[in-house]
């Protein structure tokens, strides 16, 4: 198992506020023991106190992963996009929904983030199922599978940030793909050069993780998913 520190670091010092790298890797360490946990649980019979401790710790790590969302600096909160190219909607748009970051690596970190969220969210709601199999908190339930279709459409909504409009791989050459964009954050060309390179890449685990079926995505979502994994296969690995 991940060792993890006794005490989450909130702060740093009395004045030096907590770097999100930090806790975001603090977060995600506990999650990895966590999920552990709940393997070897899954593996026999689940006793109700051993469910209980789970959904108890699942939801004390989302509260901390919530809090990561609060101290980041401002430059890497999304941003929607404003400039949306006709040949970017139709590679792919969710919900006509696209956000815009500073780098890829930033709207890396925020999937991350994302993707955990959402194992946590199953892990609650597999908890809330064994602890109550005949009549789970409804209201519970609701309010976690609500979260989990959040997560999905804000992951959904940097399909187009990371591939633009790109529907096959393209070597080494910029300005062939377009790519959304707000007035206030325009795209980079550095952007423009790496991303027709490494955004299907950044985006495959997350989509596939997406594609999870026990997740409940409405039906049209998972049709989409699956064809911009189709489209990530394309252009990624050349099928």
């Amino acid at each position: 198992m991940v060792p993890t520190p006794q005490v989450w670091p909130l702060v740093q010092s009395a004045n030096t506020p907590p770097s999100p790298r930090v806790l975001l890797s603090s977060a995600a360490s506990e999650l990895v023991n966590l999920r552990h946990a709940w393997e070897q649980i899954m593996a026999s019979p689940a006793k109700e106190t051993e469910v209980t401790t789970i959904l108890a710790k699942a939801n004390e790590i989302d509260i901390k992963l919530v809090s990561w969302s609060y101290w980041v600096p401002e430059h890497w909160m999304p941003i929607a996009a404003t400039i949306i190219p006709q040949s970017v909607r139709n590679a792919g748009l969710w919900r006509n929904r696209c956000d815009c970051y500073s780098d890829m690596w930033i709207a890396a970190t925020w999937n991350t983030f994302r993707d955990c969220r959402i194992l946590l969210q199953t892990i609650m709601l597999s908890c809330l199922r064994i602890l109550s199999p005949q009549n789970p908190d409804k209201r519970r339930v609701t309010a976690v599978q609500n979260t989990i279709r959040k997560i999905a459409d804000d992951i959904c909504a940097t399909v187009p940030f990371f591939l633009g409009s790109q529907i096959e791989s393209i070597r080494m050459k910029s300005g062939l793909v377009e790519y959304p964009y707000a007035e206030t954050r325009p795209v980079t060309l550095t952007h423009t050069q790496s991303a027709p390179l490494m955004g299907a890449w950044h985006m495959f685990a997350y989509l596939r993780n997406l594609q999870n079926a026990d997740l409940g995505l409405p039906l049209d979502q998972q049709g989409w998913l699956k064809e911009q994994m189709e489209r990530i296969l394309v252009i990624y690995f050349h099928r």
